[in-house]
């Protein structure tokens, strides 16, 4: 069952608290619908509440009373929320909830500065439909704000002056008693899945340039000790019609890079478990029923259109036919026209079909390559392609891990060479040879490793706990939603 709760108002505080078995770890997340996207389906892992859209300065600015009334309540109970720092007394009250955090929302709207308060500006469609037509009234203190683009450098020193405040009011003593504290340091998408092709962004200067001030900020977050980031993997990083939360968006990456982030997640929650692992196993496993079923579909279209075409042409052979004997039989000239008409429908009803099967297999085509593009990045781990430096030490990191869990496993080093004296010649590592190269090869090992022969091949098709491991240090936040 899934615990996420979602607390987007003043009101939803209270009936958001939950009592659950203390076995499963509380999550406190604080962002966009990135992070909501990411510990949703995680329900039979933690118990969750996730304050969306909440950011650093909001959170950790100084409370102050707003009289505002806006005719959707909605719009009254967030920015009460936000004006009462609720989210901060709520961390506050959950000493022992691990807390996850993010800046890349930030960029999604604008700020108001009372003084030492920040509040987020409410006048956009991002928080809801219609959102960004409201005003605030003349003598409202809202209205004499200062407005702050998050696209300035006033915003960020002001960012990281909060982040400091809240790191010494609310995480430094979680630290300390050893509750953990994540930053997700994630970065905007560049590019766009369209027609089977990545396409960058039309604004992808902005994002760059957003992305750099990311960059920074993890700099930032990084002095401080304790803090784990969480990064995802700049391959998944591509937004699509599909993504989740109405894409296309540079906010809003497709599929396969919020599982990757659930499984660095859910490593980092339970170290030595691999949980992290086996949820990205089965996420694949799901991914790739879905993929072989699209192609199964595709196939089964292709067929019918061929089928179509071919009925198409003779239907429009037969119409030549009949034109042609309405010169020669004039008698019939009637009769033959009104049987031409019935032939033209039904050739139109053909071309229709026609289209719209054409329709689907672009539409089917575009899945395939959507599916394809999420589980590629997991497919060449120890791929023998120039790689960078970074990924050559990646590489490294996880041959290093992947070797030691087969030692763990039972694999004999001994056997392996005995079996393979080519190996023992070469004097090379037994176990860094047989995972680069003696799967593929199909080296002989013991009969009582053919599980783990299993299981090293499944995982070459998804990142390991190791490499999984060397970027626990970077990433999740919540989850932010674009409602438009």
């Amino acid at each position: 069952m899934n615990a996420m709760t979602l607390v987007s108002s003043l009101r939803e505080q209270d009936s958001s608290v939950k009592h659950t078995a203390p076995s499963k770890p509380s999550v406190i997340t604080m962002g966009g619908c990135n992070l909501l996207e990411v510990l949703s389906p995680l329900g039979d892992f933690v118990d969750s509440t996730h304050f969306w859209r909440a950011t650093i300065p909001v959170i950790a600015s100084t409370a102050i009373a707003i009289d505002d009334v806006f005719e959707d309540e909605k719009m009254s109970r967030f920015l009460d929320r936000e004006s009462k720092k609720v989210v901060f007394n709520r961390a506050k009250e959950a000493a022992d909830s691990i807390i996850v955090m993010e800046a890349a929302a930030d960029f999604s709207h604008n700020f108001l500065q009372i003084q030492d308060t920040i509040l987020p500006d409410i006048r956009d469609d991002v928080f809801g439909e219609g959102w960004g037509k409201i005003s605030y009234g003349e003598n409202s203190i809202l209205s004499s704000a200062k407005v702050i683009s998050p696209d300035t450098d006033y915003y960020w020193d002001l960012w990281k002056y909060y982040f400091h405040k809240l790191f010494k009011e609310l995480l430094e003593d979680r630290l300390e008693r050893g509750i953990q504290v994540f930053f997700l340091s994630r970065r905007l998408c560049l590019s766009e899945l369209k027609d089977g092709q990545f396409v960058p962004l039309k604004h992808i200067r902005d994002v760059e340039r957003r992305n750099r001030i990311l960059d920074d900020v993890e700099k930032f977050v990084a002095q401080y000790k304790g803090i784990i980031l969480i990064k995802p993997s700049p391959d998944l990083l591509y937004t699509s019609e599909h993504a989740p939360w109405g894409g296309p968006w540079e906010f809003h990456p497709e599929a396969g890079y919020y599982a990757d982030l659930r499984s660095k997640l859910l490593n980092a929650i339970f170290p030595g478990q691999a949980k992290g692992e086996r949820y990205l196993c089965n996420w694949i496993a799901e991914a790739d029923k879905i993929r072989n079923g699209s192609r199964s579909s595709y196939a089964l279209l292709e067929n019918r259109l061929a089928n179509l075409e071919g009925e198409t042409r003779a239907l429009k052979e037969e119409q030549a036919s009949f034109e042609q004997k309405t010169d020669s039989w004039a008698q019939e000239r009637q009769h033959l026209k009104e049987e031409l008409a019935e032939k033209l429908d039904a050739i139109k009803s053909m071309e229709d079909l026609h289209e719209q099967f054409r329709a689907d297999l672009s539409n089917l085509n575009t899945e395939n390559t959507r599916l394809s593009a999420a589980l590629g990045f997991v497919a060449g781990r120890y791929s023998n392609q120039k790689l960078s430096i970074f990924d050559k030490l990646m590489r490294g990191i996880a041959l290093y891990f992947d070797a030691k869990q087969l030692r763990k496993m039972g694999f004999s080093s001994q056997e392996y060479l005995e079996a393979n004296p080519d190996v023992h010649a070469a004097a090379m590592n037994p176990e860094s040879h047989f995972l680069r190269y003696g799967i593929r090869e199909g080296r002989k090992i013991t009969k009582t490793m053919s599980i783990v022969l299993f299981s090293i091949m499944m995982c070459d098709f998804l990142p390991s706990s190791s490499s999984s491991t060397a970027t626990w240090d970077d990433s999740p936040s919540r989850a932010e939603t674009r409602n438009s």
